[in-house]
């Protein structure tokens, strides 16, 4: 049983990496998913599923932030070494 929670982690984490990466994927998904199976889902885990893809759009956007200022702030520098 122990192995089977470990797969669940690891898979539950795995979706949670790549909504960082790509949260509006998840959302267009969510968007196509007919209106009867929405129904299905009930909704605390609704509203759990919201919230897990609101925090990790908010992750995946501030992790594409630093990025990029580590890329513009990299070339601020070499702009500036070139100067001198």
């Amino acid at each position: 049983m122990k192995k089977i929670s470990n797969w669940l982690i690891g898979i539950w984490l795995s979706i949670c990496a790549a909504l960082q990466f790509w949260p509006e994927a998840l959302m267009q998904v969510w968007q196509m998913m007919p209106d009867d199976l929405k129904d299905a889902i009930p909704p605390l885990y609704v509203k759990a599923i919201s919230f897990s893809i609101l925090v990790m759009s908010f992750l995946g956007k501030m992790h594409v932030m630093t990025v990029q200022k580590a890329k513009l702030e990299q070339k601020v520098e070499d702009k500036h070494e070139g100067d001198i």
